[in-house]
């Protein structure tokens, strides 16, 4: 039995398609995500952005009330952000 040329290219991209697929549901019953972190370790990052921030802000506003004006401030806040990420980034 003959194939046309265009039946098999289809038939390929068929396959290939069916192999994707299934390796991104793998991902996903693993809990990965398409960024390659688990999605709970995701979450806790996030959760510890989020208090890290709310933490600073509360800290702040206790020693000056009107902090996120203060462009000295704002920008050692910033500069402690920088290299935090500096450090981070380093390390990879």
């Amino acid at each position: 039995m003959k194939i046309p040329k265009k039946r098999l290219k289809q038939i390929i991209r068929e396959e290939h398609s069916k192999v994707v697929n299934a390796k991104k549901d793998k991902r996903l019953k693993e809990g990965l995500p398409a960024g390659g972190v688990p999605y709970k370790v995701q979450d806790q990052i996030d959760s510890f952005g989020y208090r890290m921030g709310e933490e600073l802000s509360g800290m702040l506003y206790q020693l000056d009330s009107d902090w996120h004006n203060n462009a000295n401030i704002y920008n050692a806040v910033r500069q402690m952000l920088e290299s935090i990420k500096s450090e981070y980034m380093s390390g990879a």
